[in-house]
């Protein structure tokens, strides 16, 4: 809630006590994928730490080449 430019995106992210609800890929809604901490809900407990990151970064990775964005 502390970066201005996502604010925007606040509606159209759906929340549970204040985590975001994602999709399978981290995606919280159109082209915004979350990790970190707030990516618990999606990943597990292993979600804030380094295992937690190469994970997230291997998932959102995976669905920006099916998206077509990266190749």
């Amino acid at each position: 809630r502390h970066l201005d430019f996502l604010r925007p995106l606040f509606p159209k992210i759906y929340q549970i006590d204040g985590f975001p609800i994602l999709a399978n890929t981290l995606e919280a809604t159109n082209g915004l994928f979350i990790s970190g901490a707030l990516a618990r809900l999606g990943i597990g407990a292993a979600a804030p730490n380094v295992y937690g990151a190469d994970l997230s970064g291997r998932i959102i990775l995976q669905e920006l080449i099916r998206k077509g964005v990266i190749s």
